[in-house]
């Protein structure tokens, strides 16, 4: 239908968009359009598609009968600041690939991606969230930062886009060593059904994001896997994975304090290395 590339930042407001082979809106670079109160019907494809770095307000856009009513939210690197809003639209944002969230040079500074709260972002399956990025063969490190931060009455939701979710659809949300500690956290979120591949929803390497006020559940391993890691762990809700609760390896020195940490085949808690954590007031 409409169709966009390069530095293109268009407003696309009020159109009806219809009855086209493939996608009504698509977005073919990072760019930031805005895309208001369209009416978007019976195209082959997704309502809209577009890069991640692309993820706007929205707000009044209807969709029917459409190949997928939904935004689909292609695999690609976030690599500037970038906010996704909640807007008050009914199209579901699904992750079709995965998205990595690190600035576009290395060694230097760092992109935030920002999601506010009652955002629900549903991944496809093996599909996944990453924080930072190694590039091994030239030893370049490229710097990124999470920040999810809901509220009780409306939290961020990070779960899977199967017809009937079950552990280890997707992969979960993966913080790097890159990840920026400082500007990284999960407050008032829920990530479910996770663990494809990387075996854990939560998976913190070498790194040290805070953790707080969270739900990590249905996961096919561990609910949270610490390596070399020492994130701050409290007030969250760990429960009904298939693996441990909570498992760190290496030098880890976590901070867990003031958790429910329930229903998991593991144990709890596992640690499997000599590091001295602090383990309090956790039911």
């Amino acid at each position: 239908g409409i169709y966009w590339a390069g530095s293109s930042a268009p407003t696309i407001s009020n159109n009806t968009i219809s009855d086209n082979t493939g996608a009504g809106i698509y977005g073919d670079s990072g760019s930031v359009p805005q895309i208001l109160s369209n009416a978007i019907l019976r195209n082959g494809g997704a309502a809209i598609n577009i890069h991640p770095l692309s993820v706007s307000d929205f707000s009044g856009n209807t969709a029917e009968d459409n190949g997928e009513n939904v935004v689909h939210i292609r695999g690609g690197t976030i690599s500037a600041n970038r906010t996704w809003p909640k807007s008050d639209t009914l199209l579901p944002l699904i992750v079709t690939g995965d998205v990595t969230v690190h600035y576009s040079s290395y060694n230097s500074a760092s992109s935030t991606l920002t999601i506010e709260s009652g955002v629900e972002v549903r991944f496809e399956p093996g599909t996944g969230l990453y924080v930072g990025y190694y590039y091994s063969n030239y030893y370049r490190h490229y710097y990124g930062a999470l920040f999810a931060q809901g509220t009780a009455e409306e939290p961020i939701v990070f779960t899977s886009n199967a017809a009937t979710p079950a552990a280890g659809d997707w992969k979960g949300i993966y913080f790097r060593d890159e990840t920026i500690d400082a500007e990284t956290v999960l407050d008032h979120a829920i990530v479910e059904f996770a663990g494809h591949t990387n075996n854990a929803g939560l998976f913190v390497e070498s790194s040290s994001p805070t953790i707080v006020n969270s739900t990590v559940r249905f996961s096919s391993g561990n609910g949270v896997h610490l390596n070399n890691a020492s994130p701050s762990i409290s007030n969250c809700n760990i429960e009904q994975g298939q693996g441990h609760g909570l498992y760190w390896a290496g030098s880890s020195a976590p901070a867990i304090s003031n958790n429910t940490i329930s229903d998991n085949t593991g144990a709890g808690i596992y640690g499997d290395s000599g590091s001295v954590p602090q383990i309090l007031s956790n039911a």
